[in-house]
């Protein structure tokens, strides 16, 4: 099912509880997302640039497999960052959003729990022309990323907006029933 805003309230869960997935409306506002995609052209700057303990927490273009671009492979000219894992600990622009009080409560309503932490969170990054494709997948359960719950929730907040002609994802309703996913699309 490809991804849309829902129509209605940003606050309603039932698709949540009938699919296993959400996407709501943008609560970010235009400032914030400026921030985030300011911090992370830096961040990739700074990866791509040798930063050593940056480095090690990124997953490079040049280090995938050419069968993840249609066979297209890179040379290091191209090279470019795909996944930076704990941005906020490299940048504290992304506790900002992490801490929106509209995606906390949208998280405890779908968990219906009174807290939350977060236990992962990652920026996977699609470069122009080079960026690597995503295969289906379940977030949960996997080999690394799992919390030592079953109690979670996935949220992928989209800075960039998505689109069918940008490389949309796509959810499949009740895949992720037991643990399901809130989405954001900005814009």
């Amino acid at each position: 099912m490809k991804c849309q805003p829902l129509a209605n309230s940003d606050r309603n869960l039932s698709p949540y509880q009938s699919e296993g997935f959400a996407i709501h409306k943008p609560w970010i506002d235009e400032n914030h997302l400026a921030a985030v995609r300011k911090a992370i052209e830096a961040l990739h700057r700074r990866a791509l640039g040798g930063e050593h303990e940056l480095a090690e927490q990124c997953v490079f273009e040049k280090n995938l497999p050419a069968a993840k671009r249609g066979g297209r492979a890179v040379d290091s000219s191209e090279n470019a960052v795909f996944i930076l894992s704990d941005p906020s600990r490299f940048d504290p622009t992304f506790l900002s959003i992490f801490a929106q009080a509209p995606l906390i409560r949208l998280v405890k309503e779908a968990l219906e729990v009174d807290e939350v932490e977060i236990h992962f969170a990652n920026v996977t990054t699609k470069s122009p022309a080079i960026g690597s494709g995503v295969s289906w997948h379940r977030d949960f359960p996997n080999s690394y990323i799992c919390p030592e719950t079953p109690q979670m929730l996935r949220t992928m907040i989209c800075i960039d907006g998505m689109d069918e002609e940008n490389g949309a994802t796509n959810f499949v309703p009740n895949a992720s029933r037991q643990h399901g996913s809130l989405g954001h699309i900005s814009k």
